[in-house]
This record gives C-alpha cells, sequence and structure tokens, in this order.
C-alpha cells in the first residue's frame, strides 16, 4: 500500500495525473483494507473535481510543443475504474464529476470524519455544481455555513451559498471581496511601463479596477497595488510594488528559467483557482522571474508572458496568461472564479488581498475574481 501511494505521489510530482490516479485506483482495489485507503479516495475525489487538473490531463494527452521564453525590450498502466462508470452523455467535465461523486460515496462509507472534512466536501461540492445539482451543493454550503469550529471555512460555505441564491439576478452579494476584471478593448503592450489604456481608463472602457493589498505582518508603508483586465485570449494583470527601504533590488541580467527559485526574493503570489476548490497558483517576483505549479506540481509548464522593470522606489510587473492554459473551456466570459493575491518579503513582512492568509497559502481566504 506504501509503495503504490508514494509511486502515485511521484506521479503527482512529475505532472501524470492520469497515472497517479489509475496508481491510487489499483491501492484502492487491491489493498481495501490499507490504512492509506481513505486519504487516497480523498485525492481522487479532490483529482476529479478539478477543472485544472483537467486541464493537466488534456496537457497529457498532447505532444509536447515549443516553450516560448519572452526576454525583456511507465509502471501502472492498468486503468482502474470508479466504483461505478460515469453516465456516456456527459462531457469530459461532467464525467469526472460524476466520478468524484461516486468516489466520494465510497470514502463517506469507510470514513465518515475524512468525508465530511471541508478538503473533502467543497470539491464534491464543486463537481455537484458542475453537472447541475446547485441543490446538493448548496447542502454542503449551508452545513459549513452552520460549522462555526471550522473557522475560516464557515466562512466559505456562507460565500457560495450566496452565490447559488444568487444565481440569475442581476446584482450578486457576497461574503467575500470580489474584484471585477475588466474587458480590455486593445491588448496592453508588455513593457512594464502600464501606460496602456487599459491601465490608464483612457480607452472608453471603464477601465480596470485597481485592488490594494494591504500590509499583514510587520511590513509597513503603502500597499502594493493590482490590475486586471482581460480579452478573449489573455487574463492580464499588473503589479506595483514599493521598494523596501535597505533592501538590494539587483538588476536581473540573466535570461529568465522555468520556476525559478523564489523563496528568497521579494514577490506576488496570484493564486487562481478556476471552479473554486483551490489548487493552482502563479508567482512573480521583482525580476519578473516565474514559477507556476498546479496542485503543487511544479511541472506544469504553461505558456505565459511576463514583463518587468524597476524605478528608483518601486517594482513593476505586467503579465499575460492565456485563457487556453487555465481552462478547457472555450470561452471564460462571465466566469467567477476564486483568487488569493499576496507579497511575501522574506524577512520583512507579508501583504494580502484578503484574510485569512499566510505565505504557506490558505485557500479559505480566498476572494472571488469576477470575468466580463
Amino acid at each position: 500500500g506504501e509503495v503504490l501511494f508514494d509511486l502515485a505521489n511521484q506521479y503527482q510530482q512529475q505532472g501524470k495525473g492520469t497515472r497517479s490516479a489509475e496508481t491510487l485506483a489499483i491501492l484502492i482495489n487491491q489493498c481495501p483494507d490499507h490504512a492509506l485507503v481513505s486519504r487516497a479516495l480523498q485525492r481522487l475525489i479532490q483529482y476529479y473535481a478539478s477543472g485544472e487538473s483537467y486541464r493537466r490531463t488534456v496537457e497529457e494527452k498532447q505532444p509536447a510543443t515549443r516553450q516560448v521564453r519572452v526576454d525583456l525590450p511507465a509502471i501502472a498502466t492498468a486503468v482502474v475504474g470508479p466504483p461505478e462508470n460515469p453516465p456516456p452523455q456527459r462531457d469530459a467535465l461532467g464525467q469526472r464529476a460524476e466520478t468524484a461523486l461516486q468516489w466520494g460515496r465510497q470514502l463517506r462509507k469507510i470514513n465518515p470524519g475524512l468525508y465530511a472534512d471541508p478538503s473533502v466536501q467543497f470539491p464534491l461540492a464543486a463537481a455537484h455544481r458542475r453537472i447541475g445539482n446547485s441543490h446538493q451543493a448548496e447542502k454542503i454550503y449551508l452545513q459549513s455555513k452552520g460549522s462555526s469550529w471550522l473557522g475560516a471555512w464557515n466562512d466559505c460555505g456562507a460565500a457560495e451559498q450566496s452565490l447559488i441564491r444568487a444565481e440569475g439576478k442581476a446584482e450578486i452579494k457576497s461574503e467575500k471581496p470580489r474584484w471585477i476584471c475588466s474587458r480590455a478593448n486593445e491588448k496592453p503592450f508588455l513593457d512594464g511601463s502600464l501606460d496602456e489604456p487599459c491601465w490608464s481608463r483612457t480607452d472608453g472602457s471603464e477601465g480596470a479596477e485597481e485592488i490594494a493589498i494591504g500590509n499583514r505582518y510587520d511590513l509597513r508603508g503603502p500597499p502594493t497595488k493590482i490590475q486586471a483586465c482581460c480579452d478573449n485570449e489573455y487574463l492580464y494583470f499588473a503589479i506595483e510594488c514599493n521598494k523596501v527601504p535597505d533592501r538590494d533590488y539587483p538588476q536581473n541580467t540573466l535570461a529568465r528559467t522555468r520556476d525559478a527559485q523564489l523563496e528568497a526574493r521579494d514577490r506576488v503570489d496570484l493564486l487562481i483557482d478556476i471552479d473554486r476548490d483551490y489548487t493552482t497558483y502563479y508567482q512573480v517576483d521583482h525580476h519578473g522571474a516565474t514559477y507556476d505549479a498546479c496542485w503543487n506540481d511544479a511541472s506544469w509548464n504553461p505558456e505565459w508572458f511576463v514583463a518587468s522593470r524597476t524605478t528608483e522606489n518601486s517594482w513593476i510587473c505586467e503579465i499575460a496568461i492565456p485563457l487556453a492554459e487555465l481552462t478547457t473551456e472555450p470561452r471564460a466570459t462571465k466566469r467567477l472564479w476564486a483568487i488569493g493575491v499576496q507579497r511575501i518579503i522574506p524577512g520583512v513582512g507579508f501583504q494580502s488581498w484578503t484574510e485569512p492568509a499566510n505565505p504557506q497559502i490558505d485557500p479559505t481566504g480566498f476572494g472571488y475574481l469576477q470575468l466580463p
């Protein structure tokens, strides 16, 4: 059992989510009384309920593509299915949602305590929403809302329940802060100057809404400012950070590489969750160096574009993320994603848009990003 579970973890870290899920299913079927079966079921529920993980499986089936860098100015091959086969009339995401719910029913039988944990219940709620079963999703959110001992998960349940109640209404009220992503009438030129119409609000549109991520732990000084906008192809972010006094911000003269080591650097985390089950995030630091991961899988290397520059008192980044790298949905309009935004300055302090938040990432504090 331990060997299979460790092998599944290795596959997950290598970006082989399908093989990881197959291996966990083998563990469940061949070692039904093993102590790790409950954790394997938990992982399978999270995997099949996740839109981000599905995006990764689509990537796994495609041949390797050329990686683009933007400079500035085989053991478990048997497919072991879930307890039941998902209905064939559903699309791929719907079938995965049904599979997550089937694994959930098995976990409920053998470990009701883990089944009731928010780390299982919220992915199950996302699966219910995916197949149009809002009533069951709302039951999960109501239970979380009424469970004060769950801490911040209680607030998540209240926020999600208010969204379900507001479906079809023109005005949506939420318990969580909402960041309105404006539509860009023109694509910004990525140079870190932020003088394009979509940022300066001179193109006749309402312009990008600016949020401030305020000081949380020990940090003093002005808040970090971030704007977001999108078009049919890209999600754009503009980040403006004040430099910390007496901290060195050397110029980066090296070519950008994948998954830079950012732990010791002043950086901003963009934590994007397309189905509100908390898995995907991006990081960008003051060099414009990048790190990306999907469900802690650093082998995920989407094609995205960053330009940065520094001034005497600040560092600025301009980012473009292809929507196709985030979701398989043909159009991402009118979507409501969860998002966390935070700045980490090691040894100095921490800023975040919402609370609770911490450098280790707390998804319960995510707010909402409303796409136009």
